[in-house]
This record gives structure tokens, C-alpha cells and sequence, in this order.
């Protein structure tokens, strides 16, 4: 063959067309762990990554607060209303107490007692008849002889005697020692009712029944 033969073209290579996956191959389980351990927060560790509290907003406190004093204003009076009947109770209570306690004196050891108050005053005294002097306020005098509201007065002591009585009699005016209330040895004792008044103007009515020596507490409205 000579110099005018033609030149053979060689073989066309072509390209071979190249995946998704080759061109971005996945990475590796090691590669994985590596980069989900970075990503976690170490423990204890002063960079750790924590997620935000929540909190109330100053409007949101100062709602509550706002609340809070209403309906402590609209409780206050009802609360106080309680309290006070609670004290009148007791004190009711403890005059019943005392009455039922001269009475079983006064027939256990056979003597007549008797009961008296200072108008206007807590202060009461309850002596055998004969062994204390009951003409003046100074003898109901001592903290034993006292309610134990301080706030709580006697406003009356009413009592209807029976002919044979003692002179016992006292005034009803404020700071006078009250009429007396006999306990006779026989169990009887006279009849009687005592006002309580607070410093609210809230009044019970203690009664005596003289006959059976029953005593009941109960509120007053009268004047």
C-alpha cells in the first residue's frame, strides 16, 4: 500500500453515563456515628446545649397578682364574718360551761352558788353565797374570771328570782356588777339570760332554764 492509502479511523469509545449515586456516593456507617456523636451534647459539660424554659410574661404576672387581690377582697369579709361568729360561739360555749360547772358544785357540796358579771366588761365571778363580797365590780377582778375572747362583753345578764332569794341583786348599766344567778343545792338554779356582744355588734343569747339547768346558746337580733 502506498502513500495515497486512506487512514483507517480508529474505534469511538463512548462515555459512560454516570448514576446519581456514583456521582454523590452515600457516606459510610463510620461516618455516620461520627457525625451524629458530634452532633449530640456531651453531659456535664459547661457548652451543653439546653432548651429554653418557659416563663410568663410581666403582663401575665401582673394579671394573676390582680386576681389574686379581687377575690382576696371579696373573701376578706366573708372570712372575717366567720371568725368573729367562731368566737362568739365559744364564748357562748364557755358561759354554758361555767353555768353547768356551778351547778354541780352547788349540789355536790350543798351549798348555793352563785353567778355574776360586770356589764360592758368580760370579767365574771362565780363564789359560794357568804364567802366572797359581791357588792362592787372589783371582785370579778383576775384573768380566771375573764371570756377568753377579749373582744367579746357582756351587754346583759337578765335573771327572774324567786321569793326566799338572797339580796344579790346588782345594776345594769356599763361597768356594774349584774344581778346574781343562785345554783341551789337542790339542783335548781334561776332563770336567766345573758347577752353577748362583739366588737362588731354581733349578739348571742346565752339562756338558763332553771328548773332542769339547761343551758342553749343562740344568736340575737334584739336590741
Amino acid at each position: 500500500m502506498g502513500n495515497d492509502a486512506q487512514a483507517i479511523p480508529g474505534p469511538r469509545f463512548r462515555r459512560k453515563p454516570i448514576s446519581c449515586c456514583q456521582r454523590y456516593p452515600a457516606p459510610s456507617a463510620s461516618k455516620i456515628a461520627s457525625i451524629a456523636c458530634e452532633s449530640l451534647p456531651i453531659p456535664h459539660s459547661p457548652f451543653r446545649i439546653r432548651p429554653r424554659a418557659s416563663a410568663f410574661t410581666l403582663i401575665e404576672v401582673l394579671l394573676v397578682i390582680t386576681l389574686l387581690v379581687i377575690i382576696g377582697g371579696l373573701a376578706a369579709p366573708s372570712m372575717m364574718a366567720g371568725a368573729g361568729r367562731s368566737r362568739m360561739n365559744a364564748a357562748g360555749e364557755e358561759l354554758r360551761t361555767a353555768w353547768g360547772e356551778a351547778r354541780l358544785k352547788a349540789a355536790s357540796e350543798g351549798k348555793t352558788y352563785c353567778f355574776q358579771c360586770v356589764v360592758g366588761t368580760n370579767q365574771w365571778q362565780m363564789p359560794a353565797v357568804g364567802e366572797a363580797v359581791l357588792a362592787t365590780p372589783d371582785a370579778a377582778a383576775g384573768d380566771d374570771n375573764k371570756l377568753k375572747a377579749d373582744t367579746v362583753v357582756f351587754r346583759e345578764l337578765l335573771v327572774a328570782t324567786q321569793p326566799g332569794d338572797p339580796p344579790l341583786g346588782g345594776g345594769v348599766g356599763e361597768g356594774e356588777l349584774s344581778p346574781a344567778i343562785l345554783f341551789r343545792p337542790d339542783g335548781s338554779s334561776s332563770d336567766a339570760e345573758a347577752i353577748l356582744e362583739d366588737e362588731d355588734g354581733r349578739k348571742i343569747r346565752v339562756s338558763l332554764r332553771g328548773l332542769t339547768g339547761t343551758a342553749t346558746v343562740e344568736d340575737w337580733e334584739g336590741e
